[in-house]
């Protein structure tokens, strides 16, 4: 029952994070090794059907409309390598690891038990679907692995 997963009639996300670096003593290996938090403030609003997993349950409960919270606290330590290209801009490899701490609470109207859906019902690690499907609160473990461009003033 319910609708997709990535198909609300609004979202409203932002974001705020910081990362602190340690570069090695040499400075021209630019290697380093960082701290990153952050928090992301989610909203969704769901004005037609969908379903959630209720707090300390393993029923599965559907709504007709809701509007659900979910703010997200994080945190990363990662290993990176800067690559210069140019004068002022670089290149930035890395690698992390890392865990959220999700809160979630559904505002929902004309709710009902579905009862259990096929499938696990959380994972500690997020492989498919919203962590905001989960009312209550949750942590959950994550990797980071990229290449940022930057640019030094």
């Amino acid at each position: 029952g319910g609708r997709e997963n990535n198909q609300y009639d609004e979202t409203n996300f932002f974001k705020l994070a910081d990362e602190l670096k340690y570069y090695s003593k040499q400075p021209a290996a630019g290697r380093y090794l960082s701290l990153q938090i952050g928090y992301i403030r989610r909203k969704v609003q769901s004005t037609d059907s969908g379903w959630y997993w209720r707090k300390d349950s393993s029923d599965a409960s559907g709504y007709s409309s809701a509007l659900v919270k979910s703010p997200v606290l994080f945190a990363a330590i990662k290993i990176g390598k800067e690559i210069t290209v140019g004068d002022k801009f670089f290149l930035d490899f890395f690698l992390g690891v890392g865990a959220r701490y999700i809160r979630t609470a559904y505002d929902a109207t004309g709710v009902y038990t579905i009862g259990r859906l096929g499938g696990e019902q959380d994972n500690i690690f997020e492989l498919a679907g919203y962590s905001w499907q989960h009312e209550g609160s949750q942590v959950k473990f994550h990797g980071a692995a990229g290449v940022r461009v930057g640019m030094r003033f």
